[in-house]
């Protein structure tokens, strides 16, 4: 997706300049928040300024809102169905295949030195230990903050004048938009217990997962599923089916809040964890410059990236034990990981294990 933003945004709009377009992608890489989505709220915060940014992300999100809804409404219609459970039982399989493959992934980009393999290992044993997901990464942080001295303070200065009018202008849209989310989350506490937990849950999640989306639905398995326990680990599993599917970033968020709470959990899902990191992106973006060269920031970044490596480990291995594991779901494993491995895309792998389970499905019916 980056590639063809590149080509769209920069190769053929020609709005941005090369270094202008990876200098915002280093920004959505560096704060919390899924990077393609940041990115494109970052192109239109550019180009037209707030209103830019929320059109941006409006436009992005909107066809992949509809089709969640879409296979969260066929979901809900038909997963009492055998037939459809054997088809989302090798689905699932291929989802712990895709977690195995992006844990040696993002366990290679992170772990880089005995100092952030020690904050991984910290992480997992304290996410397997039940703790609080939020306080597993903020003692991982303090950890790290401490092992990670060889990061002190850049002594580069940066005139910071010329960007003192553009951060009051977008502080005060931040609170524009932090208002909304408070009122989001007091009309969830007031509606249902329940709404309020998905609500602030996700709100939490979207300002302490970072780059990859697999930090962000990892914890949300951990809080929605293990603590709060609002849908089965299954369903959990079917819904990251579903999130690999869609187009553009994936919406486990909008599948959880649909199933819960019907169009209503869906609104409130989306606007939960997309809001904040776009509160997020509009405050910190006058002061990147200064603050991606901030010792403690570096510090605490390499430190929390790290202890999400533990939780892929953990999530990875839960996902694991909900298999039925026979003969059939360990070729789809190994033929899924091989092909995951390979590079191919992880929807055509999910519609090629679809297809042939249903084909084969039908295929037994009819002998049957």
């Amino acid at each position: 997706m980056i590639v063809n933003i590149n080509k769209k945004i920069v190769k053929e709009k020609q709005w941005f300049s090369d270094k202008e377009f990876m200098e915002g992608l280093a920004l959505c890489q560096t704060i919390p928040g899924a990077t393609i989505i940041q990115l494109c709220s970052y192109i239109g915060l550019k180009l037209c300024g707030i209103p830019g940014a929320a059109v941006s992300l409006i436009g992005f999100m909107t066809p992949s809102f509809l089709f969640i809804i879409f296979f969260s409404y066929f979901y809900v219609v038909t997963k009492d169905s055998n037939f459809t459970k054997e088809i989302f039982m090798n689905l699932q399989t291929v989802i712990v295949a895709l977690m195995i493959q992006a844990t040696f992934v993002i366990s290679k980009m992170n772990i880089k030195s005995t100092r952030s393999l020690f904050v991984a290992v910290i992480g997992t044993v304290l996410f397997w230990l039940k703790f609080s997901s939020f306080l597993t990464i903020f003692v991982s942080a303090i950890i790290g903050f401490f092992l990670f001295n060889d990061i002190k303070e850049n002594s580069k200065k940066e005139s910071f004048s010329e960007k003192k009018y553009l951060l009051f202008k977008n502080l005060k849209s931040a609170l524009i938009m932090f208002l909304v989310l408070i009122s989001v989350l007091l009309f969830s506490s007031f509606y249902d217990e329940n709404l309020y937990n998905l609500s602030s849950t996700f709100a939490k999640i979207s300002i302490v997962s970072f780059g990859s989306g697999y930090s962000g639905t990892s914890l949300m398995f951990k809080e929605i599923v293990e603590k709060y326990h609002m849908i089965s680990p299954q369903t959990f599993l079917d819904g990251m089916i579903f999130g690999r599917v869609t187009p553009g970033p994936g919406m486990v968020s909008v599948f959880i809040g649909f199933v819960k709470f019907g169009m209503l959990g869906a609104v409130v899902a989306m606007t939960s964890i997309y809001l904040p990191a776009l509160i997020v992106l509009v405050t910190v973006e006058p002061i990147f410059s200064r603050l991606k060269n901030f010792w403690i920031f570096q510090r605490l970044i390499l430190s929390i990236l790290s202890s999400f490596v533990g939780l892929l480990i953990n999530v990875t291995f839960t996902f694991a034990t909900l298999i039925n594991w026979d003969i059939k779901q360990l070729v789809i494993l190994m033929l899924s990981f091989t092909a995951l491995t390979l590079k191919v895309s992880p929807l055509w792998v999910i519609l090629v294990t679809a297809i042939v389970s249903i084909v084969l499905n039908v295929f037994m019916i009819i002998h049957i």
